[in-house]
C-alpha cells in the first residue's frame, strides 16, 4: 500500500497561502484604540463611562 504525501498540494508555502497572519494583520484597527488612560494605577471609578440610567416603565 502506497503512502499518500503529507501535503498533497505541496507547491505553496505557508506564507503564500491566503489566510496567514501577515496578510490579515491590521495595526490600524479601531477596536485597538483605548478608551481609558494607560496609567491604570491612577484610574478612578469616575473615569469610566457610565451607561444611562434605565427608564422607568409607564403604566
Amino acid at each position: 500500500m502506497a503512502k499518500l504525501p503529507f501535503n498533497p498540494t505541496g507547491d505553496a508555502s505557508d506564507q503564500d497561502k491566503a489566510h496567514t497572519p501577515d496578510k490579515l494583520r491590521n495595526d490600524k484597527a479601531l477596536w485597538k484604540d483605548r478608551d481609558m488612560p494607560d496609567a491604570e494605577h491612577t484610574a478612578k471609578p469616575e473615569d469610566y463611562e457610565r451607561p444611562p440610567p434605565p427608564r422607568k416603565k409607564q403604566g
